[in-house]
């Protein structure tokens, strides 16, 4: 009889753990293809001090450019290597060069013409589409600890993209690399 109760009582803890402790454990279900996925951090700062970029990145899509992988998709990267020096990077396209901190300055002048610190934070696009259509996003770090994010549905017409695409596609042009398709 005292084996029977610890038997339920047993058992009913068990039941009782396996409804909690399995129930943490379920995952995040996947955004349904066609469904908005929304993240976006109504805390990040719209208002940026600083005005010096330690890295840089951004991807997007440009319907009327051609990359020298022949797709309008870009994935830009400036940062400094293991030695310091700073390099621009297009990751499609494999290219590589070595620039000067001037650019950073450039990418800022972009930044605040367009006004791209009052996205910071948003993290609001449409899940399952085309990559080659899907992908916009920006990340700028600044020497303060201050950071620019931002993941949107791609608009290929955003004038900050174009004039950032005309801007690397110039460095490197300069460096003998050509990076957009004539």
């Amino acid at each position: 009889m005292h084996n029977m109760k610890f038997r339920r009582v047993l058992s009913a803890l068990l039941l009782v753990s396996m409804i909690f402790g399995f129930g943490g454990c379920r995952k995040k279900p996947a955004p349904i293809s066609g469904g908005k996925v929304d993240g976006t951090d109504t805390n990040a700062p719209k208002v940026i001090e600083s005005k010096e970029l330690t890295d840089f990145a951004a991807a997007f899509y440009l319907r009327d450019r051609l990359s020298a992988a022949d797709s309008g998709t870009f994935r830009f990267e400036v940062r400094p290597d293991e030695s310091g020096k700073l390099i621009l990077r297009e990751d499609f396209s494999g290219a590589s060069i070595e620039t000067d901190a001037s650019l950073l300055d450039d990418i800022i002048a972009i930044i605040d013409e367009n006004d791209l610190v009052s996205m910071n934070g948003v993290s609001r696009y449409t899940a399952g589409l085309d990559p080659d259509i899907a992908l916009c996003e920006l990340t700028a770090n600044y020497a303060s600890g201050e950071k620019l994010h931002f993941r949107i549905d791609n608009d290929w017409t955003a004038k900050w993209a174009e004039q950032l695409c005309d801007l690397f596609a110039s460095r490197f042009e300069a460096a003998g690399v050509k990076l957009l398709a004539p």
